[in-house]
């Protein structure tokens, strides 16, 4: 029989079955969030039988792995955590700037409406100071 524990450092186990999490399971948020609560720890055996009984499916869920001889691209060394990091970070960087860019786009618009108010209440006056020469 196989031994069924983590390492003493990462002392976790699956909320459904009670097996040892020894395998850290990354999915996009939309999706965990309709099969767990975010605090939530599930083995990959009991998050895809949440999947599967909420009928869900996906394709890009990410496995990391750190053993003693073993390591997975996230954990397996300070140089590749630092550059999972620096891709999350550039993403989030491209993020801001379309946020910005949104922000940049509301305040030329709003500076259009603006003016074409302006416009208008000037065409507005105007109207009611040539009509009170009328009179």
């Amino acid at each position: 029989m196989t031994d069924n524990r983590t390492r003493p450092e990462y002392d976790l186990t699956c909320q459904d079955c009670g097996k040892a999490h020894i395998l850290d399971t990354s999915l996009p948020s939309e999706i965990w969030n309709q099969i767990a609560k975010p605090e939530d720890v599930l083995c990959a055996l009991c998050i895809d039988a949440r999947l599967v009984k909420t009928g869900l499916t996906c394709d890009v869920a990410e496995f990391y792995f750190s053993g003693q001889a073993l390591k997975s691209r996230l954990y397996g060394g300070a140089s590749n955590f630092e550059a999972a990091l620096r891709q999350r970070a550039e993403a989030a960087e491209e993020r801001a700037g379309l946020f910005e860019d949104l922000a940049d786009g509301r305040q030329a618009l709003m500076a259009d409406i603006a003016a074409e108010r302006d416009a208008l209440l000037a065409l507005a006056a105007a109207d009611a100071a040539g009509k009170r020469r009328e009179t």
